[in-house]
């Protein structure tokens, strides 16, 4: 059991010295979203599926759902007063190896995380771009039913529309 939790210990270590080391090569956190930009109205190919936190969300039909590696099981994008506000994208059930590289990769495109978390059971990060406007979150929580799987979300967003939406300044 020592040997296991000092396995751990170390992987923990490794992960976070690859998040933060050698940050030369990270790029700006986008406005937007695979070719979308904040504020853009809704595409063809897209359906309205939802309704949250005075946000339409939406689902493009027949996307790929391929994100840093790893298969999603949702990408939602969320519109305010019909713009671009919002992209979720969703994983169930990854496990723990894969979300660590899910980390690891956001740290490379993103650089450094503002904010860092890790707990047993929790983890998250948080990322702002240079401009301000875009704000990242990524939350990955351990499943209770399936022991050595987690549930992640990232959130990207444009802060001041998300802001308003949630404010309730209609939709």
């Amino acid at each position: 059991m020592r040997i296991k939790f000092q396995l751990f210990k170390t992987h923990i270590l490794l992960v976070l010295l690859s998040l933060f080391a050698n940050q030369s090569y990270a790029s700006e956190l986008s406005d937007g979203f695979r070719g979308m930009k904040w504020g853009d109205k809704p595409l063809s190919e897209m359906s309205k599926v939802d309704l949250k936190a005075n946000m339409v969300i939406y689902m493009k039909r027949n996307e790929d759902r391929v994100v840093l590696g790893q298969n999603a099981t949702t990408i939602d994008y969320w519109y305010h007063r019909n713009g671009l506000c919002r992209v979720q994208i969703n994983w169930i059930a990854h496990k723990n190896n894969d979300m660590d590289m899910v980390f690891v990769k956001l740290g490379k495109a993103w650089g450094k995380p503002i904010l860092m978390e890790n707990f047993d059971r929790i983890r998250s990060a948080k990322w702002e771009s240079v401009s301000g406007n875009t704000s990242a979150f990524v939350g990955s929580l351990a499943s209770v039913s399936y022991p050595g799987e987690w549930i992640t979300t990232i959130s990207i967003q444009e802060k001041s529309c998300s802001k308003d939406a949630i404010e309730g300044n209609g939709l």
